[in-house]
């Protein structure tokens, strides 16, 4: 299992930097492509989300995870994925990595 970095959505200026590697980060999806998970980034972050994308690789396969976060608490990470749910999406809590 191989883990890249966060990259940016296609508007660096509205992209929120992320600044802590540790906590919990709300995973919202995966996509095949950067485009669709840049398109996802960009529809959270007009709605006050801190979205971000991270490429990860496995089994050779590259996908682009859309999360939000990340957040020092569970107990905040959990409010921000009812916050999701409500708006449609099928939100997962998990650790940074």
């Amino acid at each position: 299992m191989e883990l890249a970095t966060p990259s940016s959505s296609a508007n660096p200026a509205a992209v929120a930097p992320v600044v802590s590697l540790s906590g919990w980060v709300v995973q919202i999806g995966s996509f095949g492509t950067q485009q669709k998970a840049d398109e996802l980034v960009a529809k959270l972050q007009a709605k006050g989300f801190r979205a971000f994308t991270l490429a990860y690789t496995a089994s050779g396969r590259t996908l682009h995870r859309v999360r939000v976060g990340p957040e020092q608490s569970r107990q905040k990470a959990d409010q921000i994925a009812k916050r999701l749910e409500a708006d449609g999406y099928q939100p997962h809590v998990a650790p940074q990595e």
